[in-house]
Order: structure tokens, then sequence, then C-alpha cells
């Protein structure tokens, strides 16, 4: 009988230790859910973004991100420009510039007073009911370039200035008189997004290697130049954009100088050829100022165009002797 007791004591004290365990570790095990759960959550709407700061892997939330890109700008940008007396803004320009532009219907713009949003998630993703975001459209570049171009309102005639031709930059495409001349990662399938969004940063920004290695941060130029020396490689790049730009500045005070001449005989006949060689000469090295990159979008696009001003600008200036 004695036993009997012993027993079930024990086996009464073994279920009261089970039931005491169970009381003290489920609200603990929910909490862990739930803090699993909201670090998962968490998880999904970050991603990797090299931070400026020194250490290289911090998570930055995309909205963060977005936050310090011109994207998150872009009406204000606009707006601003709009203050000034000479401003050349039109309309269809808040079709790139404000989401609420953009997704209002052709007979409905809302007037630019009425604007708040800037370039929002929408305008480049599908949001179905979930939650979940898609492209829309696969092809990246085709999609950037829906806004980043020059041709929004047609082919700029010579004599005209580009405004964003990063599209037309990228697929060699636009200057006036030169065959196209797509870039070598174009041509590979390479998007705009592989050096833009590197590790899927929504900063859209591209870094070049001297920044890079101020900031302490991996340039994205590493995804076809990984083993170049660092310092050798950041040095070429700076040389590269600085000749660009100084040829630029150079070919641009000559025409300055051509577009005075011609102006004091705008009516004479014999400067007809003269203009439209200065129309597209000048229009075609507004094309690589525009894009701003100095080479890095399509370098052999940007050689060719210097090329041909530099070969015919002498002659230009013959004709208006």
């Amino acid at each position: 009988m004695n036993k009997k007791v012993k027993l079930i004591t024990l086996i009464s004290l073994g279920v009261l230790m089970v039931i005491l365990l169970g009381i003290y570790s489920v609200p603990k095990l929910l909490d862990s859910g739930k803090t699993a759960a909201a670090q998962s959550t968490e998880i999904i709407a970050q991603t990797k973004l090299p931070s400026p700061q020194p250490k290289l892997d911090s998570f930055i939330p995309i909205s963060e991100q977005y936050q310090e890109s011109v994207h998150s700008t872009a009406l204000n940008t606009l707006l601003e420009e709009m203050k000034k007396p000479d401003h050349h803004v039109q309309p269809r320009c808040f079709q790139c510039h404000s989401y609420e532009y953009a997704m209002a219907p052709m007979d409905g713009k809302p007037a630019v007073a009425q604007l708040n949003s800037s370039i929002g998630c929408a305008d480049c993703h599908k949001i179905d009911n979930l939650g979940a975001y898609t492209l829309k459209d696969e092809n990246v570049t085709e999609l950037c370039s829906s806004c980043h171009t020059g041709m929004s309102s047609g082919t700029v005639k010579p004599g005209g200035s580009w405004h964003h031709p990063h599209g037309e930059m990228f697929k060699g495409i636009g200057a006036i008189g030169l065959p196209e001349m797509p870039d070598g990662r174009y041509k590979e399938g390479i998007s705009c997004a592989e050096c833009h969004m590197t590790n899927q940063n929504h900063t859209f920004e591209a870094t070049l290697p001297s920044k890079a290695m101020e900031e302490k941060r991996i340039t994205s130029c590493n995804l076809c130049h990984a083993n170049e020396d660092e310092q050798e490689f950041a040095e070429r790049i700076d040389k590269l954009q600085e000749d660009f730009k100084a040829q630029d500045e150079q070919y641009m005070n000559r025409l300055a100088s051509v577009n005075e001449a011609l102006a004091k005989n705008k009516d004479n006949p014999d400067y007809s050829e003269a203009n439209n060689l200065y129309g597209r000469l000048f229009t075609n090295l507004t094309l690589i100022e525009a894009d701003a990159s100095w080479g890095i979008h399509n370098l052999n696009y940007t050689k060719a165009i210097m090329a041909d001003v530099e070969a015919n600008l002498p002659r230009l200036e013959e004709m208006i002797k």
C-alpha cells in the first residue's frame, strides 16, 4: 500500500511539474515566436546596402534608402525649377516626377498645386493585394529608360539640348550624324540595376571607385572589375571623367564664340551650312553633358561624339571667318 501511495505521489508531482513548466514556458515560446516573426518581417522589409560608415554589412530599411535617393525629391526638384523665370518645365515632365500625376488618367491630370507625391514604389512595381512587389517590366533597362530618356517629347533636333538621356547613352543612340553604338554591357544584357542597385540598394546611386575608397564602401564597378587594383582603378576612372569634362568645356566655349558670330549673320544664306553644323555639334555635346556619367554609361559612344566635334569644329570655325 505504501508503495502505491509513493507511486501515486511521484506521478502527481511529475504531472504538477509538467504543468508548472508549461505555464512558465508557453508565454516565452509565444513571445519568442512573435520576436521571430517580427524579425522575419523586418528582414523582408530591408535589404543589404553598403553603409556610408566603415561597417559594410549593416542593414538599412528600404524606406530610408529611398529617402536618400533623387527619386524621393523628384517632385520638389521640378517645383523649384519652375520658380526660375526662364524655366522650360512642361506638364508632361510631371509624368515622371510625380506618382499622382503619372497614375491619373490622361483626361484627368491634377493641377500642379494639387501634387504632393514624388516618385514612389508603384512607379516601378506592381503591388498585389497581399503586398507582394513585382516589377512592372522585367526588362529593367527599358523600365528605367521609360523616364530616363531624352526623347519623351520626340527626337532632339540640331540646336536643341538633351535632358537626362541616360537610356540613349547606354543604348548608344541619339547623337546626330553618328551611327548607333550600344555599350557592351547593354548588348550583354547587363541592366541599369546591376550598377545602380548593387545589393538591391534603393538609393539608386552607383558608387564609383574614388567615393567607395573614401567612404570605405564597395564600388559598384566590382561586378566587372573585382580584380582591379583599387587605387590605380580609382585614379584611372577619375582621369577619364576629368579629361572628358575638360574637352567638353573647351569645345562648348569655342561653340559659344561660333554662335555669337552666327547670330550676327542669321539672315545670311551663306551661313546655313554653318548653322546646321553648329546645331549638330552643340546638341551632341549636350547629350554627354546631360547624361553626366562622363564616359561611364558608354565609353566608346562618348569618345565617338568627342572625336566628331574635334574633327568638325575647326571646319566650322573656318566657315564663319
